[in-house]
């Protein structure tokens, strides 16, 4: 008979127990007797009830946290002597279902995923179960951070109990089955600037979301030319089936339920070559997204009414002899409808998802007849052979989550083991795009993808097109075939969306708000566009219409903190400058740690932007912008209706807000934007650019051609040509501060023609700045530094030596590097040539 009640809930794990079997079968068998005797013991001593051992874990429950956590720490303390058990031990507590043999409850689930996190000798805990233990003063822990669970609601946070020699790992190194995490310590993504957040959002969305889910058969017609311009809506529609007589799906992550942590890649691997096989059939339209998981199976529910699908996917995949095993559910958004279970094995992933994406076909009830018109290639010849690189790709995509630094160096595997998979290459050049990372290998990895996109099915050969149009500048033919496509299917959500998207990014803002208003007649509602159509309004100069639609926006989300930045915008726009006051005021109020709101104040005071800023005309700051980091990114400043505005790469344009003193703009949602000029000269030379809430920063230089030539041949290491372009640009630029160095280098290299350069060995390390490394290298005389997750731990950047242990970054932005020896230990300082100081990085191997 089953019981309800609440329960601390544990699990245990001996670590490494596969292995030591195969290495010391008597030894692993001794270990697990010791834990099974010791696990009994402190089980009977804090009234623990033991429902199950399975292998080399164990489930347990009690009635108090208090019981279970003296019970861990107690396991702990005694299997640290010999014979040692190397043990984690996990515990959440929460509404079970309890019988002799079982527990049932969405706790059973967290707590196995706290348990997953641990490492050997510590015991993990959720918020629940820290709750009840701190103010027991025989408890002490740390805060591991907040993470992500799947099918968990809200993020949780996870503690290590401390003290009595229990291990507290480091909160950085943390793996297991969590989503992501949601500390406080900015990730790569995090320290973007909002706004940024949003361009490599919409980026990578838009890359994805025009084709992704309802495939058109044969989509390239042979009139359709290399660049696809032949293109139409009225040769494309002979494929089309129209948006409701499709079977809509949306896919969940899966679960990996092997007790397997190496086969984790499979959660996120499965769904998606499902979906690209199923996105193969026009006759199924099915939705997955790997960079954007919902939390809880209600979110995919909710999700899937909202894009107008019938069906939520789940799935299960474990192995045995050899074999995937998947268990797929099929749970229809009417819940007055059966959900279906199907089941299938295969030697193979490539084969396992083969089989399911037939199986659900004939679930979903697509006609047989139909499925016979569509060519349904195999996983093996659209994507991979090789079983190892969709391994690799799959673990890519589950770092991707967690550790986005780390993902692209692993996404770079898959392409590396198979040169054919054009779609890893793909997805490679996407996001290194997105983040803007190396432009050679983003164009390089566009072309792999392009040289073998004939093996892809037309759908995704005509996602690599658009792509390709993106990297090689072709914007209007990337907005054209996304309107292409909204014209082709006008019901399908996916294709308005990125439609609204991709024209935003543009600044086509016409074309913006005819597919809002498109998407609204269809939906009912705004939902997340509301914003992006005020916004719209107000680049068009109709700040009006654009409080209308955020008056009625925020009645229904008065607290809303983009919704309110947005209407004060519109007010300053339209000049109504108490308005923008008080509505600033409201969100300091309802939003005191945005920054944002007071600095916003500040400038509604002001009245607006004066015509010149420190006797500087408006004018004066207009111009192009560039960031000499690999890629020449351009990043444009004009002055529209008495205002600056700016415009990043892959980003909507955003207005500047003086804030009346020196020459600092700010703008929402949370940028800072100090203009500069150097000491001899009135004119403006570039900008620093960083973002309030993490405090990154970047710098946009504006240079006469002569200064811009020589920075692109001193970034080549054309150390000739730099020194016959120096007198010029000395010349239009007199004092600019990263000449001076730039000079000092070339008279290095005259009054050293043969140095020995055998000392830079002692340089060559890894050196630590709060938990940041940068990496020096020797490699052909000179030195090379590089950054793990960024386009330079791939492509290190070289320096140049000009002057007594200092050296200068090849990468024409003015950066150096200055090493010093200080306690016997080697530091390395990363600073501007501009005096502006830098961090000290301390050398640690």
């Amino acid at each position: 008979m089953s019981t309800r009640r609440l329960a601390a809930i544990m699990f245990t794990d001996i670590a490494g127990y596969t292995a030591m079997m195969q290495e010391d079968e008597a030894r692993a068998i001794q270990i697990r007797q010791r834990h099974r005797e010791v696990f009994e013991q402190q089980h009977e001593a804090h009234r623990g009830q033991i429902i199950q051992y399975y292998g080399d874990g164990t489930l347990s429950v009690f009635d108090s946290a208090i019981d279970a956590a003296a019970c861990a720490v107690a396991m702990q303390k005694e299997f640290q002597e010999e014979p040692q058990v190397p043990l984690r031990i996990g515990i959440h507590s929460g509404d079970i279902l309890i019988s002799e043999t079982e527990v049932i409850g969405d706790g059973v689930n967290l707590a196995s995923r706290v348990e997953s996190m641990a490492e050997i000798g510590s015991v993990f805990v959720s918020e629940n179960v820290f709750d009840n233990l701190k103010n027991q003063p025989e408890f002490s822990g740390e805060s591991m951070g907040v993470f992500t669970f799947k099918n968990v609601s809200k993020p949780i946070e996870v503690f290590a109990l401390s003290g009595d020699d229990l291990v507290v790992p480091d909160p950085k190194k943390l793996k297991g089955k969590f989503i992501k995490r949601e500390s406080g310590q900015p990730n790569l993504w995090q320290r973007l600037p909002i706004w940024a957040q949003y361009g490599v959002g919409l980026l990578a969305f838009v890359a994805l979301a025009p084709f992704v889910y309802a495939p058109i058969t044969s989509l390239f017609e042979a009139s359709a030319n290399e660049n696809g311009s032949a293109l139409s809506a009225q040769s494309l529609r002979k494929g089309a089936i129209p948006f409701e007589e499709k079977k809509r799906v949306v896919i969940a992550d899966f679960e990996n339920v092997s007790g397997d942590s190496t086969l984790d890649w499979v959660e996120l691997m499965g769904p998606m070559t499902i979906s690209m096989d199923l996105d193969q059939d026009p006759s199924v339209f099915n939705l997955y997204q790997p960079y954007r998981p919902q939390a809880s199976f209600k979110d995919y529910l909710d999700f899937a009414r909202q894009q107008r699908c019938q069906y939520v996917l789940d799935g299960k995949i474990d192995t045995s002899d050899n074999q995937y095993h998947l268990t797929l559910d099929l749970n229809p958004v009417d819940a007055s409808l059966e959900p279906q279970s199907l089941t299938f094995e295969a030697p193979t992933f490539g084969a396992l998802a083969d089989r399911a994406s037939l199986g659900l076909k004939d679930a979903l009830g697509v006609p047989e007849q139909r499925q016979k018109q569509v060519t349904d290639l195999r996983v093996s010849q659209f994507l991979t052979d090789s079983e190892e690189a969709l391994a690799a790709m799959g673990k890519a995509l589950f770092t991707m989550r967690s550790n986005p630094q780390e993902a692209f160096i692993m996404m770079q595997k898959p392409v590396a083991i198979d040169s054919t998979f054009a779609w890893a290459a793909y997805y490679l050049a996407n996001f290194m795009q997105a983040y803007q990372m190396s432009e050679s290998r983003v164009k390089s990895m566009i072309g792999q993808s392009m040289r073998h996109r004939n093996r892809m099915p037309d759908i995704f050969e005509a996602r690599i097109r658009q792509l390709n149009y993106r990297v090689s500048g072709q914007l209007e033919k990337a907005l054209e075939l996304t309107k292409l496509f909204a014209e082709l299917e006008p019901q399908n959500p996916q294709y308005l969306t990125a439609l609204i998207e991709e024209s935003y990014v543009q600044g086509q803002y016409e074309t913006t708000l005819e597919a809002i208003d498109q998407y609204e007649a269809q939906n009912g509602n705004l939902d997340s566009w509301a914003v992006f159509k005020a916004r719209s309004y107000m680049f068009l100069g109709k700040p009006k219409e654009g409080l209308k639609v955020m008056d009625a926006y925020l009645s229904e989300n008065p607290e809303n903190e983009m919704g309110i930045l947005q209407k004060g915008e519109l007010e300053l726009a339209a000049e109504k400058w108490e308005d923008a006051i008080r509505t600033f005021s409201q969100g300091s109020l309802l939003h005191p740690d945005n920054e944002m709101f007071d600095m916003l104040i500040r400038h509604a005071e002001l009245e607006g932007n004066p015509r010149e800023i420190e006797g500087i005309p408006l004018e004066e700051f207009e111009g192009q912008y560039r960031a000499y980091v690999k890629m020449r990114f351009q990043a444009p400043v004009e002055v529209e209706k008495g205002r600056l505005t700016m415009k990043l790469p892959g980003q909507p344009a955003f207005c500047l807000y003086h804030l009346g003193d020196s020459l600092e703009f700010i703008s929402p949602p949370g940028y800072r934007i100090t203009f500069r000029t150097d000491s001899t000269h009135s004119g403006i030379d570039g900008y620093i650019f960083s973002n309030l809430k993490y405090g990154q920063s970047q710098a946009y230089f504006r240079l006469p051609e002569s200064l811009e030539q020589l920075a692109q041949a001193f970034m080549k290491g054309e150390l000739d040509r730099v020194a016959e372009l120096l007198p010029s640009a000395k010349e239009d630029k007199p004092g600019f501060a990263f000449l001076e160095p730039i000079e000092s280098a070339i008279q290095w290299r005259e009054d050293h023609p043969e140095a020995d350069t055998a000392f830079l060995d002692q340089f060559v390390g890894i050196y630590d700045y709060n938990g940041t490394n940068l990496f020096a290298d020797r490699k052909d005389n000179y030195l090379y530094i590089s950054q793990s997750g960024y386009s330079w731990a791939e492509d290190p950047i070289r320096l140049i030596h000009y002057g007594e242990n200092q050296y200068l970054m090849q990468d024409g932005m003015g950066r150096a590097i200055t090493f010093k020896k200080e306690e016997g230990t080697w530091t390395l300082k990363a600073h501007w040539t501009n005096g502006e100081e830098g961090y000290v990085y301390r050398k640690v191997k």
